[in-house]
């Protein structure tokens, strides 16, 4: 039976931030259960409601593995049936959100980027543990089953438009899918068009990085499968959301007047930018958490909103994450992350398995300025 969430008393300036699925591995968390049992509880508690209810999907269990002596990485989770890895982030996002609310950071606000908006809403009860796994599955399902890529640049808005532009018709159907903050976006499409734009940002010296995902999103041309995402989502039991949802893809707040199944739905094929919604989504903020495991939408929110401390604690440290959000004198003193001070640490935590391709990153992911002459430095990845 699914855990109904408990009454709080959450702190208003605190926000828990649900990522999207570019910035997800398990080292950091594999790290940090040793000395993190409310961790170690709230995965079990998660994902014996989350295993069970996926099996009909024909997804493999996620839990028990994770509690081996051997677990799995995130590329041997990829390599399984599609789902898998959506499960495995499902579960982890909620249950370091139920651990640090054990802690005692509790939030007063969530912000959710794409994907991350399904362990939210089940974090505020719309719907159970065992449906918001089965939405994490069948996404997984659907986009895997298009195919496609996604690319991230060490470019802004502008730039990217013209690198698009400039490469032609054989990447027409590459769109700028999202921005991270002005100096890096992502672009989404099809691979023989993706692979066309790769090869103009190496003739215009302009970073890049294809992220591990067999899929696009945020692509308008994965419309069918929204459709079929959205009548799935409909079988399923909603109720309105117990604490404020903010939806980076919406622009806006869930509230009981939201229509769930489509606000989900819109996330595979409409286009977001963080530097316009966060302000809106952390307003009043003074500590944004973030509940993955990597560090992508922390640093955005630090590039984006440099007056709200952003923490992501597997994979910054430390566990748990402070329950205050301390002025930057004692930021200094403790040696915390905070603004751009906390980029290039940031990055080195959520880094890429490999290296920027034809050029390294900047330290400071906040401010690429010139990325065709830019230092050498560690890499990142979509929020």
């Amino acid at each position: 039976m699914s855990k109904a969430p408990r009454p709080v008393a959450a702190r208003a300036a605190t926000v828990h931030l649900f990522p999207g699925q570019g910035d997800f591995g398990l080292g950091p968390l594999l790290r940090t259960l040793p000395a993190a049992p409310s961790l170690r509880r709230a995965l079990a508690e998660v994902f014996e409601e989350a295993d069970r209810a996926v099996a009909e999907l024909g997804v493999a269990p996620v839990g028990p593995r994770l509690a081996a002596a051997t677990p799995p990485s995130a590329r041997e989770l990829a390599s399984e049936m599609p789902g898998t890895l959506q499960l495995a982030q499902f579960g982890v996002c909620l249950a370091v959100h139920r651990a640090l609310e054990e802690d005692g950071l509790i939030a007063g606000r969530f912000v959710s980027v794409s994907f991350g908006e399904i362990p939210a809403l089940t974090a505020v009860g719309s719907c159970s543990v065992a449906d918001g796994a089965r939405l994490a599955c069948r996404l997984g399902q659907l986009l895997t089953s298009h195919g496609g890529g996604m690319t991230l640049l060490a470019s802004g808005p502008f730039e990217t438009r013209r690198l698009l532009g400039q490469a032609g018709p054989d990447a027409a159907r590459t769109v700028l899918a999202c921005v991270n903050h002005a100096g890096e976006t992502v672009v989404s499409g099809p691979l023989p068009d993706l692979e066309a734009a790769e090869r103009r940002a190496a003739a215009m010296g302009v970073p890049y990085q294809r992220l591990r995902l067999p899929f696009m999103s945020h692509h308008p041309g994965l419309a069918e499968e929204a459709a079929a995402f959205e009548w799935y989502a409909r079988q399923l039991r909603w109720e309105p959301p117990r604490r404020p949802v903010f939806s980076a893809v919406a622009g806006r707040l869930h509230d009981a007047r939201t229509d769930l199944p489509k606000a989900l739905a819109h996330c595979l094929v409409k286009a977001f930018s963080l530097p316009t919604v966060l302000p809106s989504g952390l307003n009043g903020a003074a500590l944004a958490v973030e509940m993955g495991t990597g560090g992508a939408l922390a640093s955005a929110v630090r590039a984006v909103t440099p007056g709200v401390r952003a923490l992501a604690p597997l994979a910054e440290g430390p566990w748990p994450a402070p329950s205050s959000a301390p002025d930057s004198a004692s930021d200094a003193a403790s040696g915390a992350p905070s603004g751009t001070e906390g980029d290039a640490a940031a990055a080195t935590a959520r880094g890429f398995a490999e290296p920027w391709t034809h050029a390294a990153r900047p330290a400071r992911a906040a401010h690429v300025a010139r990325p065709h002459r830019p230092p050498s430095s560690s890499v990142g990845r979509k929020p």
